[in-house]
């Protein structure tokens, strides 16, 4: 392949044994910012008596460590141009660990969300770099099956972690079960950024491949945030996700559900874990199922009936009340649809750039999308100190009715042709 002067561009691509190798050390720092995220609501009940705050904190907390998160995910951007991808979503692994270890030192409140942010921070490479590598391993055809695979990677963590993490709980105290779980963050991180594949050389690496100095105004080189914002296609996706925030995410169910169960059914810690951990198997399985059927099918049809099945679900926690059967009922459909929407308008969104352009559109993406869920994580937090759990429980529904009214809006992309993207199967 030929290179302009300036221009970011990919190395040949390699086999398929590398990019399944990449994929499964990306899904396991997926992995364990999910087990970061998963192992939060268990203690956060521990934190709240021992620090003296409650839910309207715990939401504004949330919200802060959920905008600062977005805002950092738009940085990377420009970092993974002067970066390897895999070096930063490394570096951004062991960070997730160590956050856990700060959470556990601290004595006051704001150590304590001190800490959690910092892991926020480190966390915010994960989601737009593994997107953007996994865009340039796999074509449109393969890719609804990619990023499922990742994403359920993630949610893997949210499986193990709950039943994990109440044993440890129980029986060693929430501040030895942060120590303990903070050391997989260490590992997969040095894994990744040795072993991960990333063809694509940053702009000081390829100008002085050809002997040429960096050019920051050439064209190939400006980074445009506002460009994917061109794209009425991108817009709409933004807008869905958005509003979707509202009943999904690592701020939304993985902290409310379970502290409803704990706090609002009064669960022990021990079912509250069992009944978490239910949920989560729902959330590896469903968005890998949707993923494969989108490649099929279609995005959009795939979107719009895991949201609906998403406000189903959760029609039916509130309506069970507490009676464990219907409880473990709505866990289970909860978790086989409320995780399928992210994923598959990720890979809309990469369906709808090329790959010169993906780190912005991700970048963009991400920021907005965290922005407003920041902004869902405070009022949730209010409406659960003012109203209760179930008024909370009624707003995600909404949230998910209207994300399907965008979603519908949503015009399926043609063919972006991208020849960095290896054509092989994987």
């Amino acid at each position: 392949m030929t290179m302009t002067a300036g221009e970011i561009t990919l190395a040949k691509p390699g086999g398929a044994r590398s990019r399944r190798l990449s994929l499964a050390i990306i899904s396991a720092t997926h992995a364990e910012q999910h087990a970061v995220a998963a192992i939060q609501p268990l203690i956060f009940p521990y934190a709240m008596a021992a620090l003296g705050f409650d839910y309207a904190t715990l939401g504004a907390l949330l919200g802060v460590a959920n905008l600062v998160n977005g805002l950092c995910q738009g940085m990377h951007a420009w970092t993974s141009r002067h970066l390897r991808r895999r070096t930063i979503i490394g570096v951004g692994s062991v960070g997730m660990g160590l956050s856990l270890g700060g959470m556990a030192l601290a004595q006051t409140f704001a150590q304590f969300g001190g800490a959690m942010i910092f892991g926020r921070v480190a966390s915010s490479a994960q989601h737009p770099l593994a997107n953007s590598l996994m865009s340039d391993w796999y074509e449109p055809e393969r890719r609804g099956r990619a990023f499922s695979i990742h994403f359920s990677g993630g949610n893997g963590g949210s499986v193990i972690t709950p039943i994990i993490a109440g044993v440890l709980i129980t029986h060693f105290g929430w501040h030895m079960s942060l120590y303990a779980l903070m050391l997989p963050g260490l590992a997969f991180g040095l894994i990744a950024a040795f072993f991960v594949r990333d063809d694509r050389k940053s702009i000081r690496v390829a100008a002085a491949d050809r002997g040429a100095a960096t050019d920051a105004k050439h064209p190939a080189q400006r980074l445009d945030y506002l460009a994917p914002l061109r794209d009425s296609g991108i817009r709409l996706v933004i807008l869905a996700c958005s509003v979707a925030a509202g009943g999904r995410g690592l701020g939304i169910v993985m902290v409310y559900v379970p502290l409803y169960l704990s706090r609002g059914l009064h669960y022990s810690m021990m079912t509250t874990s069992a009944l978490f951990t239910i949920m989560m198997v729902g959330s590896v399985i469903g968005p890998m199922l949707a993923g494969h059927l989108s490649d099929r099918f279609g995005r959009k049809p795939l979107i719009v009936m895991s949201l609906m099945g998403a406000s189903v679900a959760t029609i039916a926690l509130i309506l069970a009340d507490g009676t464990t059967p219907g409880v473990i009922g709505a866990l289970i459909l909860l978790g086989f649809t409320v995780y399928n929407e992210s994923p598959l308008m990720q890979t809309f969104l990469a369906d709808h750039t090329r790959h010169e352009n993906r780190d912005a559109a991700f970048a963009v993406f991400y920021v907005l999308t965290y922005a407003a869920g920041a902004a869902w994580s405070v009022i949730l937090g209010l409406l659960v100190n003012r109203f209760g759990f179930q008024a909370a429980f009624l707003s995600m529904i909404a949230s998910y009715i209207l994300a399907s009214l965008a979603t519908l809006r949503i015009k399926t992309p043609g063919t972006v042709p991208d020849s960095a993207v290896s054509a092989s199967p994987a």
